[in-house]
Parts: structure tokens; sequence; C-alpha cells
């Protein structure tokens, strides 16, 4: 009996993938190049959905100049602050890579951890909201029985 040959799961690959990019530094560069014209597409297609019920060329314009023009600008940020500090991750023999990549991941796990506490605060503050429009509900219903329960005395 042959014995199937089963893949890695895709967040593993992702992570394998993700390490190789930011600790071998000819392949980061590599998808740092492929990634600039994809950011500007990536952009652009976006905020292209964003318009879509304008005249075409409206549409494509603004949807080339808002979206490919940010998400390139944000790209080419990161890609030149990454060139900033080449010289001193070769002044470093690469150990400054390193520890720069190792910090960019701890700061996006920072990141994904404090995004992850909104969502759950803002469960909370509507969880609260919630319970104090019930019980303002419940002391208005209360008072207004009590209002049509009591009675008054006869006035002459």
């Amino acid at each position: 009996m042959a014995r199937q040959r089963t893949d890695p799961d895709p967040a593993c690959r992702s992570t394998v993938t993700e390490t190789v990019v930011h600790y071998i530094p000819a392949a980061g560069t590599f998808l740092k190049a492929i990634a600039t014209p994809l950011a500007f597409i990536a952009g652009t297609l976006l905020w292209r959905f964003r318009l879509s019920g304008h005249n075409p060329l409206y549409q494509w314009t603004l949807a080339a100049c808002v979206g490919g023009g940010a998400a390139t600008l944000m790209h080419l940020g990161v890609t030149g602050l990454r060139a900033a500090t080449e010289p001193v991750n070769l002044a470093s023999l690469g150990v400054f890579g390193l520890v720069w990549n190792t910090g960019e991941i701890l700061v996006s796990i920072v990141l994904a951890l404090l995004s992850a506490l909104c969502v759950v605060a803002g469960w909370m503050v509507g969880i609260v909201a919630l319970l104090a429009v019930l019980t303002l509900i419940l002391i208005f219903a209360v008072k207004g029985i009590n209002r049509l329960t009591t009675r008054r005395p006869a006035t002459s």
C-alpha cells in the first residue's frame, strides 16, 4: 500500500517563508523589489471596488491616485527605513539585521494582541451600554407602574 504524502499546514509554510524573508537578506530584497509594483496594484484595486458606483474614468483615476499612491508610499517608506539602517547592519556584520527583524516580529505580535484587546474592549463597552439602557428602561417602567397603581386621594 502506497503511503500518501501530506503537505505541511499552510500556516506553517507561511511562517517558514516569513522567517526566510526576514533572516536571509537576498530573499527579503528580492521580495521587496517584487512587492513595490504589487503594492500599487493592490491599493488601486481596493479603492476601485470601493468606488464601484461611479464613472469608470473617475473611479480608476481616483483609485490609482489615492489607493495606489497611499499603498506605494507606505511600502516605500518601510523600504526606505530598512535601507537607511543598512550601513549599521553592514557595520555590525548582520547582527543588527537580526535584532531589527526580531524587533519587528515582537512589535507585530504586540500590535496583534492590542487589536484583539480592542475587540474585547469594544464588546465590553457595548455590553455595559446595553445593560445601562436596559436598567434605565426598567427604572422608568417601574416608576410608571407605581404611578399608575398608587391611589391618589380624591379632591373635592
